[in-house]
């Protein structure tokens, strides 16, 4: 009978679409009959069904024209809708674990398992029925050891295990293998066919779905035969008659039921087939339906494959018309005598098939007195050899330059319609992008039939697109550094190789931001300089082109903000240089627009921190720097009103304006409004655009929603302004426009929180659902994406556990950056276990291993250890963490002059901690005091008094130093004050603020919400002290009362920090009863 996988998915077909009726009754008689004949063809279930008239030989038909075009071979069935985990199956026994089912066949169930004996996967087949003919199939299957069979492993009562491809079938990955691959292919099946046949086993189904392909390391693919359930051995046929495997593989022989004519020659027909499939696309036989089909494979002659392909060569169709020879004894003798031919056509030598002609005997005979001639030939060979090469170089060289031709008009001509897409009147300019972007299809398009002249030339000039579109794009990077490994190494592919080039060094740059300035990693970074920005440099000395110029300002450009960012004046001189050279390009102007107002930065820096009032002293400078930047921002966007992101400069310009304010700076609620009337005008010209939808969110997250809280007014819609930032699903960028609402999200949540508001339940759902769908999507294979979702969570103060058990699961990240992210995440974990009372150990131990696997040196490393042992002082703090704590401020030491930021204030959080932890003990903390106090007082650290940190570190002393000084009331009041002044400056301004005044929180807190948090804590134990130590009742219950209203204000911003403030609240509460 046919297939039994072909006949099983007529049936399920006929089921699924109701295609079959009820009995008919009264002919018993004729059906038996009937049945017998029809069961040879379709088997016993389908012969029943169509004798009984339940199934209709019309139907039949049809479903088995449309079965033997989509049948899925014996790994997958059709109707199978995904892989499910399944618990262990009866009589496999411990040894097979972690079982998903990956797919159905006729005959059993698959299953994808681990064989934790000898730790490989394996597929184990549970047979449907233990004692049916598969058995039969595992018996003859395991007799061949050959690379090109599917292997058995083992056969158990039920079951079989056998080797695991996990690549797709040859029918899969047909249409992406070019015809000398299709035919290597072919050789090593033939090889494999082979190797059956020498154990007598002919396997009578041969398919291109029957061929499983193994991928190895290097991007190829190894066909393995499978599916032996048809074989028939050297006993010959089986009782149920002849096997006819799948039309239209099957011989003539297996049609005309004649068992006895079976062999070798039988698969060698099908090998045929399955070339001609591959070759043609096409099945070797004219017919309109499936008993047309079955006609003409038993009656006529294949339809020539040159007829179908003709650029096909004569050999190779000769080779296939060979095997598909009606007669078996026609084709060839055996499989190894195929693969044999296929190796000879590949080889480019003469084909056994076509004998002994005069050309072949002089090619003899010549190989047979080389010694008399081999002079002679030799160097007409050379001659000939050198001359073809040359014009073939020649012919070569001279094509490209012809592609490279075609191309480069084509990227002009984007960059001119990108040009005058920006400088039209302000418009949605999505429609116009999308058409420009068809220049990418036109170049893909002609690189597909210009062949590998074609390939580097159109590499380059799809880098050069994708940059024009995106600058950022990171396929722009790779399409051109493939362009020069193609070995497309024009003047025009070295100097664009530059974007390459930035791009590999700016990721590099990334693992050391942190820690840039510090001595420790110099060395490491004038490597990277040395490795990416002087060849960048070297391809572009000396060419002057319009390309290289603007390609050489960028080079100089990122080499001065990655490494001197504190060096503006060298930035400005780069970019105006640029300027001189191309004053009308938008590039170089926004750039310049960028330095003025990094320069006003850099001129309040030192200042903008002191107190509020006055203006800083180099006010008059940065607000000229500040003028001089909008002006020509405004420049920029009259000259081209549609490009987005001169709307974005025009807003960041306004909110770096209200977090840096000068005397001359316009009120917050006056930036606020400008900020979002650009915002609007860009988002009008393009509503996708990443950075545009992400300041929005920013603005409303970050500015606008604390003041409006402040002011009593409700959060809703500001909520519904940022749920309308979420991208259409059929837009571009979404990952990148998630990634920046998914942050801003969590932080509007935060904030609302912290300020006694509850967050709107429709934008909490909204991130909710967003993080389950993206994770749903991600691979474990991204551990960066799926990071953020989990931190995401994290951030919003919800369970983020089972989400980064699955991180640790996977491949972990491989660069610093995305470590430090997880093992932060990872103790942020702990924390979370720590404040709902249970054991933060296990994460506290993953964050160990985190730090295990990261690079040293590193300033990710280093912070990270920091971290870590903070962590685990304050959640653990067993000696042997005191004792570490302890050596390692003794290996810091006091801080110098010049020390850097981040390594004071692991100085002072250290010494606090173990001042807290020497107090407990009954020790003295003075002396780790004084020294924290005289940090305070001196460079760097006295540059920044009265800043929220500052304040913070101040209050903390006099609150600790109180318990020990021999006047704790004037401490504790010096420390109230700080408190109270950095609360000041963290918490939104007041609603009926005016000028100055009214402003949102300091940049140098962007995680304000954080930064509360602490506030109001350390605030809360400062009250409770004085409550604690003050003699009158009722100023006593008043402390009480006014720490416990601020103990409340910690909890609604971040309940989780319950037990923390516990034993602070149970005092509190005794405190704040009035003794009489």
């Amino acid at each position: 009978m046919f297939s039994a996988h072909l006949t099983s998915r007529i049936q399920q077909e006929a089921q699924s679409r109701g295609l079959l009726g009820e009995p008919r009754p009264g002919q018993e008689g004729d059906a038996a009959g009937y049945q017998d004949r029809e069961a040879a063809y379709w088997g016993t279930e389908l012969a029943s069904l169509l004798a009984t008239g339940q199934l209709t030989e019309s139907s039949l038909h049809g479903l088995a024209w449309e079965a033997i075009g989509g049948e899925a071979g014996s790994w997958a069935d059709p109707l199978f809708r995904g892989p499910a985990p399944m618990g262990g199956l009866k009589g496999l026994g411990d040894r097979y674990q972690d079982l998903v089912r990956i797919g159905e066949g006729a005959s059993a169930h698959v299953f994808k398992g681990m064989d934790t004996l000898l730790q490989r996967h394996v597929a184990i087949k549970a047979l449907k029925d233990p004692r049916g003919p598969v058995l039969v199939e595992a018996r003859a299957q395991a007799r061949v050891e050959h690379p090109g069979v599917c292997r058995v492993y083992e056969v158990g009562q039920g079951y079989l295990v056998m080797q695991l491809v996990e690549g797709p079938t040859l029918a899969q990955l047909a249409p992406q293998l070019e015809v000398r691959e299709k035919l290597r292919i072919m050789r090593d099946i033939a090889l494999g066919v082979h190797a059956a046949h020498q154990k007598g086993l002919i396997h009578l189904d041969l398919k291109l779905n029957n061929i499983l392909m193994d991928p190895h390391e290097d991007g190829s693919f190894h066909p393995i035969v499978s599916d032996f359930g048809m074989v028939m051995g050297a006993s010959g046929p089986s009782d149920q008659g002849c096997n006819l495997g799948t039309p239209p593989y099957t011989s003539p022989e297996q049609l005309a039921k004649d068992p006895t004519r079976l062999g070798p020659a039988t698969d060698v027909y099908a090998l045929g087939v399955m070339t001609y499939v591959l070759l043609a696309g096409r099945i070797p036989f004219e017919a309109s339906d499936f008993p047309g089909l079955l006609r003409a494979m038993a009656e006529d002659p294949p339809v020539p494959l040159r007829t179908r392909v003709p650029s096909v060569d004569r050999d190779l169709a000769s080779i296939v018309a060979k095997c598909m020879a009606k007669a078996p004894g026609a084709r060839f003798a055996s499989a190894r005598d195929l693969a044999e031919e296929l190796d000879r056509y590949l080889r480019g030598e003469p084909l056994a098939l076509r004998g002994a002609a005069p050309g072949y005997r002089l090619a003899k005979w010549l190989r047979r007195n080389r010694k008399l001639q081999w002079m002679g030939a030799a160097s007409l060979a050379l001659l000939l050899a050198a001359l073809g090469l040359f014009l073939r170089r020649l012919t070569f060289v001279s094509q490209q330059a012809e592609w490279d031709h075609h191309f480069q008009k084509i990227v002009g001509d984007l960059g001119a319609r990108l040009d005058r897409i920006h400088r039209r009147p302000a418009h949605d300019i999505r429609g116009d992008l999308d058409e420009a972007s068809t220049s990418l299809g036109q170049i893909e398009a002609s690189m597909g039939g210009g062949g590998e002249a074609a390939a580097g030339p159109a590499c380059l000039a799809l880098g050069q697109a994708h940059f024009m579109i995106d600058p950022e794009d990171p396929q722009a990077a790779a399409l051109l550094q493939k362009a020069w490994d193609l070995g497309y190494r024009t003047e025009s592919a070295r100097a664009w190789l530059t974007v390459a080039r930035l791009a590999h060094y700016r990721g590099a740059m990334w693992s050391f931001m942190p820690g840039i300035q510090d001595p420790a990693n110099a060395g490491r970074v004038r490597e990277i300089r040395r490795q990416y920005l002087d060849p960048a440099r070297a391809m572009l000395k000396g060419r002057s082109s319009a390309d290289q110029v603007k390609l050489a300002f960028l080079v100089d450009l990122a080499d001065a903000q990655t490494l001197d960012v504190s060096n503006i004046e060298r930035q400005l001189q780069i970019v105006q240089a640029f300027r001189a050279q191309r004053p009308d390009d938008l590039d170089g102007q926004l750039e310049e627009a960028a330095a003025l107002n990094l320069k006003a930065v850099l001129l309040l820096m030192p200042t903008y921190t002191k107190p509020e009032g006055g203006a800083p002293p180099d006010a008059p400078e940065a607000d000229a720097c500040r003028a001089k930047a909008r002006d020509l921002l405004l420049r920029i966007q009259r000259t081209a009103p549609s490009l987005p992101k001169v709307y974005a400069a025009l807003a960041e310009s306004c909110l770096r304006e209200n977090t840096m304010p000068t005397t001359a700076t316009a009120p917050t609620l006056e930036l606020l409004s400008r900020t979002e009337t650009w915002l609007r005008a860009g988002l009008a010209v393009r509503r996708d655009d990443p950075t545009l939808v992400v300041l929005q969110a920013q603005c409303l997250a970050r500015y606008l929603l604390p003041l409006r809280l402040a002011a009593g007014q409700d959060p809703g819609p500001l909520a519904e302004a940022w749920l309308k930032l979420r991208p259409d699903p059929a837009s571009g960028p979404q990952a990148k426009v998630w990634k920046g609402l998914r942050a801003t999200g969590a932080t509007f949540v935060r904030c609302c929180r912290s300020l006694g508001a509850a967050p709107p339940r429709a934008l909490v759902d909204a991130l909710r659902s967003q993080v389950q769908e993206a994770w749903s999507r991600t691979a474990p294979s991204d551990p960066t994406t799926r990071l953020d979702l989990a931190t995401t969570l994290l951030d919003m103060g919800e369970d983020a556990t089972p989400l980064l058990e699955a991180v640790h699961q996977a491949p972990l990240p491989a660069e610093p950056p995305g470590q430090y992210a997880l093992g932060r995440a990872d103790l942020r974990v702990a924390e979370q276990q720590w404040q709902r009372g249970g054991d933060p150990a296990p994460w506290i131990q993953r964050a160990e291993a985190v730090l295990e696997g990261m690079p040293t040196p590193s300033p990710f490393r280093t912070e990270f250890a920091r971290e870590l042992l903070s962590t685990q002082a304050r959640l653990i703090g067993d000696e042997a963490t005191w004792r570490r704590l302890r050596d390692e401020v003794t290996h810091m030491q006091a801080p110098r002059r010049g020390t850097l930021d981040r390594e004071l204030t692991w100085y002072i959080e250290f010494q606090e901690l173990l001042a807290r932890h020497e107090l407990t003990s009954d020790l003295d903390p003075g002396p780790r005091l004084s020294l924290v106090q005289a940090c305070l007082h001196q460079p760097p650290l006295n540059q920044y008094a009265l800043s929220p940190d500052w304040l913070t570190w101040s209050a903390t002393l006099h609150l600790l130093g109180a318990r020990r000084a021999p006047d704790p009331g004037r401490e504790l009041g010096q420390a109230l004050d700080a408190v109270d002044r950095a609360l000041v400056q963290v918490l939104p301004p007041s609603p009926t603020a005016r000028g100055a005044a009214q402003r949102s929180r300091p940049e140098r807190f962007p995680d304000h919400v954080a930064a509360l948090g602490r506030i109001r804590l350390l605030k809360a134990e400062i009250l409770v002290e004085l409550a604690g130590r003050n003699t009158q009742p009722q100023r006593r219950a008043h402390l009480a009362r006014e720490a416990l209203a601020v103990i409340q204000a910690c909890l609604a911003g971040d309940p989780l920090v319950a037990r923390r403030l516990a034993p602070l609240a149970a005092k509190a509460r005794q405190l704040s009863i009035p003794l009489s």
